[in-house]
């Protein structure tokens, strides 16, 4: 969150069960990130494997299949962070 209060484009990409904080309201740190200029996507194969759907998302959030995120250049500050 940093990156985005300190103004840098910031990407918040989420899969398999990260997709459930695409729900408004299930974290309120997720709803700084976006009002401060963060952008938010979800997978859309994952959000169909949890039964979301995507009416009743986050505002602003984008669903996005596995194929953008293949094809999108890496930024040169990317960094990847995943549950152990």
């Amino acid at each position: 969150m940093t990156q985005v209060i300190t103004g840098q484009p910031a990407l918040l990409f989420l899969v398999q069960d990260g997709v459930v904080l695409a729900v408004p309201g299930s974290d309120a740190d997720l709803g700084r990130f976006q009002k401060e200029g963060g952008v938010l996507a979800a997978d859309s194969f994952s959000l169909a494997q949890h039964g979301l759907d995507t009416a009743g998302l986050r505002p602003e959030l984008r669903v996005v299949g596995m194929d953008v995120v293949a094809r999108s250049p890496p930024a040169s500050s990317t960094r990847t962070w995943s549950p152990r």
